[in-house]
């Protein structure tokens, strides 16, 4: 009788590769089948744009995309600069702290910052933009041809986004309109695109946001850096962008936690006014020698104006819905010792307290009230629209009120519709564009009770 033989240490190892690479071929199979995307597909021939001695080159690749586009092919891009036939190499930096320089060719995104009948600049973004990337600027004069290292971010800390600005004019330096073409709240552009951007000095943007941390003026040329946070404060990564008229100070919104309370619970609203510092010639922002720089320059002067925003008497829906328009009613730029300031004005008429109805689905939220408010929604939906609490739809989170064809949920803060299961046809009770349409109709009425004045009373500020 033969002697059986002990498997050698590689036999198991190879049979589970084997069982892996039978398992993974199946995968690979039925995600295709599922996804019905086929073979990949063609790559499409690059895209070549002249702009002056530059030509600006589109590349396109086919990649699954995820579970938003049922795993179908896609084409991405990325970009390339050639200059007479010749691709254009930034030397940009890499590595855990940004202080390795690596030669780079691909560009990540691009944006043709157009200025006047003149060749326009290009911004463009390369290196990894999950860690450490970099901003340049290319620049042609002539036959000359600048290319600038502008900011070193990282983190995927690298969308791009314009900053409202204003300008005085005069002897007396009075302040003119902001730049019409710029939104309220800064709209971030991310991720692989070419975008064009018009900036000037009056009537369009100056001043672009790379990132969190650094500021470039398109018209002047100087890149400053936008300091940390101060301590017990976090500024918000959305809503207005606002720097002053000399340019040296940048306002956002943002929070402090309310002493006492769970972390994240009580976030007391704020205007952060931070100064903005103009490196050393030669520091980088973004670099290891501009945070030694900017702790240098700080020295032990508080670098931020923190401005308290009671809701009381500066009323807004959400902190989402604030912006330049909202900030410059209630406050004005004024010059003092210490530079450019934010400060209230005097006098300003209180704006109507009102609720935000949700993009997303059928709510109607109205914050800032004391606790303890539910049978006030309850009360307005039985005497203005009828309403008919049910008795097996009260709950601690929740009561329900029969509205016509439709059940609304009131909680503490507001009321909203329970989205389907399944989308309904158009015109039915369960169809979401009807529940958004009834809850947009039961929101205004609630708002023009609001704005009567009535109700003021009912709402106040965090603790401090």
């Amino acid at each position: 009788m033969p002697h059986a033989v002990a498997p050698t240490p590689h036999r198991p190892l190879q049979a589970v590769r084997r069982l892996l690479a039978a398992l993974a071929g199946t995968l690979l199979a039925a995600g295709g089948s599922a996804a019905g995307g086929g073979p990949r597909p063609a790559t499409p021939p690059e895209r070549v744009e002249a702009i002056g001695a530059l030509e600006l080159v589109t590349h396109l690749r086919a990649q699954r995309g995820g579970d938003a586009a049922g795993f179908g092919w896609q084409h991405v891009a990325h970009w390339s600069l050639r200059r007479h036939g010749q691709p254009l190499v930034f030397e940009a930096p890499g590595g855990v702290f940004g202080d390795r320089s690596q030669p780079l060719t691909r560009i990540n995104a691009v944006f043709v910052i157009e200025r006047g009948a003149g060749l326009p600049d290009l911004l463009v973004h390369v290196g990894d933009a999950h860690n450490t990337s970099s901003f340049h600027l290319v620049r042609q004069q002539g036959e000359a041809l600048q290319v600038r290292l502008l900011c070193i971010v990282s983190g995927g800390d690298n969308a791009v986004g314009w900053a409202q600005h204003l300008q005085r004019s005069g002897a007396g330096g009075a302040v003119k309109r902001m730049p019409a073409a710029l939104p309220g709240r800064t709209q971030w552009l991310q991720g692989p695109r070419l975008e064009r951007l018009r900036a000037d000095a009056l009537d369009a943007g100056r001043y672009l946001m790379l990132g969190r941390r650094c500021l470039f003026d398109t018209v002047g040329g100087p890149v400053r850096w936008i300091p940390y946070d101060a301590d017990g404060t976090s500024t918000l990564p959305w809503g207005p962008a606002l720097v002053s008229p000399d340019g040296t100070r940048l306002a956002r919104l943002g929070h402090a936690e309310a002493p006492g309370s769970p972390a994240g619970t009580d976030r007391r609203p704020l205007l952060l006014v931070a100064e903005l510092l103009s490196l050393p010639d030669g520091v980088v922002p973004g670099s290891v020698a501009a945070h030694q720089a900017a702790r240098q320059l700080g020295g032990e002067r508080d670098l931020w104006q923190r401005i308290e925003l009671p809701r009381t008497r500066m009323r807004f829906a959400t902190l989402r819905e604030v912006d330049v328009a909202w900030v410059l009613y209630h406050f004005r730029w004024q010059r003092d010792a210490q530079g450019e300031r934010l400060v209230e004005r005097r006098g300003f008429v209180a704006l109507p307290h009102r609720g935000a109805l949700s993009e997303a689905g059928a709510r109607y939220t109205v914050e800032g009230l004391k606790d303890g408010q539910r049978q006030r929604f309850v009360d307005f939906l039985v005497q203005r629209f009828d309403g008919r609490p049910l008795a097996d739809g009260s709950g601690e989170f929740g009561m329900s009120v029969q509205v016509g064809a439709h059940v609304v949920t009131v909680d503490e803060s507001g009321f909203h519709i329970a989205q389907p299961g399944r989308p309904a046809a158009p015109g039915q009770p369960q169809n979401p564009q009807v529940q958004r349409d009834v809850v947009r109709r039961l929101g205004e009425a609630f708002d023009a009770e609001l704005a009567s004045g009535r109700l003021d009373h009912l709402f106040t500020d965090p603790a401090r």
